[in-house]
């Protein structure tokens, strides 16, 4: 057995044009039944053979890394990632095909090693280089039976850590999408699917497993969150806890509160732009601030509704009790000219409050005009975005009247 045939003029060689030579080589010559008696191979061999693979791996990596530094084009990056990812998948296609062929311990052992090296290279690859691989693609069967293998076990490892978590919604619906995924026969994957899986699990691995699952958003929300798992029913979860912090709440001001509060939490956390679960719908961050926008609206209405019907309570009882004489203060302008002047405070900063529509409320109670005595801050807000000119120029002229007075003082 020519070991050392296999390893002289291989990748190692920095301007060698095909560099991984030495894993097709192992498949061609040095593995191949045909072309050496495989059972003369020792434990020795294996060994030597192993060591190298390493060598090569680390080669493949750096001589990629030095390729992809030296390319300014997107169009020549994607065609070189392309390339070695479409290369490395026919090679461990081979290897596990031809490996399903030895029932010797030694022969399993070395094609083990290629197959997990030629994995590691593919894991690299798809980690390093997500948005130059061809994502829509169906992953070729070999390749997706070895990946959803190997997910299992890293899974059943994994299984202990767990253990206390199994229980928490967001943990059971990662761990049904992730073991419906590796125990699901026949169905075709996109690489897309299997680099996500392969992701997921692995942020699993490196999660700290010893947080306070009372805690929300969990640090496996936050892990969720950044690589965009915008599962419907994850979304559904984090919505459904939103909403059951709100409602211990007793106010629609305590309820507020609460959800922009969630929302800031929520923004806070980071989001990376290589990785999402589900290509075809909305990312997480966007949905969740969408739905953010519509509760807030919801609730912010609540209690300017709450106000309205304890305003107008108010002014029911006192106009049973007496007839008092309007306590408002009398407006000259019309509440269009009125709305356009509030508008232009608050949006140049004059008037400082938490909204526009703060403004409007505090203010528009307590005036009049010569022609209505209670006013609708509601609409007057509506109407200074349509106002008519005649009425632009109508508050123009009473600014300037103010201005004229301050001047004469």
């Amino acid at each position: 057995m020519i070991i050392n045939d296999t390893f002289s003029g291989t990748s190692h060689d920095m301007s060698s044009p095909y560099p991984l030579e030495f894993f097709d080589l192992l498949l061609t010559f040095t593995l191949n039944p045909k072309k050496n008696d495989l059972g003369a191979i020792t434990a020795q061999d294996v060994a030597a053979i192993s060591e190298q693979i390493d060598i090569e791996e680390e080669t493949v990596r750096i001589l990629l890394k030095k390729r992809t530094f030296s390319l300014s084009s997107e169009d020549s990056m994607r065609m070189l990632i392309e390339r070695y990812h479409s290369a490395l998948i026919l090679l461990l296609d081979s290897f596990i095909a031809e490996g399903r062929n030895h029932q010797s311990p030694i022969l399993k052992l070395a094609f083990d090693a290629v197959v997990s090296s030629i994995d590691r290279l593919l894991s690299f690859i798809e980690s390093h280089y997500t948005k130059y691989v061809k994502m829509d693609l169906r992953a070729p069967a070999t390749y997706l039976s070895a990946v959803k293998w190997d997910l299992k076990e890293r899974l059943r490892r994994l299984s202990p850590k767990l253990e206390a978590f199994r229980d928490l919604a967001s943990c059971h619906i990662v761990l049904g999408f992730l073991e419906n995924y590796v125990s699901s026969n026949g169905s075709a994957k996109t690489f897309h699917a299997l680099i996500y899986a392969k992701e997921l699990t692995c942020s699993l691995e490196s999660l700290e497993w010893n947080f306070d699952s009372a805690r929300f958003p969990t640090p496996l929300d936050a892990l969720l969150f950044q690589l965009d798992f915008n599962s419907k029913a994850y979304l559904d979860h984090l919505q459904s806890s939103v909403m059951a912090k709100t409602d211990e709440c007793q106010t629609d001001s305590a309820k507020l509160e609460a959800m922009l509060l969630c929302q800031k939490q929520f923004r806070q956390l980071y989001i990376s732009p290589r990785m999402t679960f589900d290509t075809d719908e909305e990312g997480i961050q966007a949905a969740m601030e969408r739905w953010f926008g519509y509760e807030i609206t919801y609730l912010d209405r609540m209690i300017d509704l709450s106000l309205l019907q304890g305003s107008e309570s108010m002014a029911a009882s006192t106009q049973k009790t007496s007839a008092k004489v309007s306590q408002k203060v009398l407006c000259m302008l019309s509440t269009d000219q009125m709305g356009l002047i509030l508008r232009a405070a608050d949006e140049s900063r004059i008037l400082v409050a938490k909204s526009m529509n703060q403004v409007f409320r505090s203010i528009v109670p307590h005036l009049s005009t010569p022609y209505k005595e209670d006013l609708s801050y509601d609409g007057m807000r509506s109407k200074s975005y349509v106002a008519e000119d005649k009425d632009k120029q109508k508050a123009v002229e009473a600014l300037e009247r103010i201005i004229k007075k301050i001047q004469e003082y």
